[in-house]
């Protein structure tokens, strides 16, 4: 997860996954791509997009941005996955990048708390999307 003004990305998580946890796939989605010109915005993607698939977002219950292409994301991924009943996705990044407003967004209501300040959110969280 990054947040698109702040460029907040972690190079130790990336190795890690592709080295120790190669079975795990990495998407990045830029968040709150509302806050900046669209030129920012598609500069990122054609900048991340060569490594990772990369999504913009707006995390919001009601005018969200990104929601329909991270879901089909995520379908495609458990078509990979057809042994399994159901795939588990994690949400990685610094704080107030918008972990739980996403997950907000992906449910279409409020089930994990968010708050402007960092820490809100300090404890792993089960949420079934579909």
């Amino acid at each position: 997860m990054l947040e698109i003004r702040m460029g907040t990305r972690s190079k130790y998580v990336e190795r890690y996954l592709k080295t120790e946890k190669s079975h795990k796939h990495l998407i990045f989605i830029l968040n709150k791509c509302d806050l900046v010109p669209t030129w920012v915005t598609k500069g990122w993607l054609v900048h991340l997009s060569s490594e990772y698939p990369t999504l913009a977002f707006h995390a919001s219950i009601t005018k969200s941005f990104g929601k329909g292409a991270l879901i089909n994301l995520l379908r495609q991924f458990a078509r990979l996955h057809l042994d399994k009943k159901q795939i588990s996705v994690g949400f990685i990044g610094y704080p107030n990048v918008g972990k739980s407003s996403i997950i907000n967004t992906l449910k279409h209501k409020k089930c994990c708390k968010v708050a402007p300040l960092a820490g809100e959110t300090k404890v792993w969280q089960y949420v079934s999307l579909f």
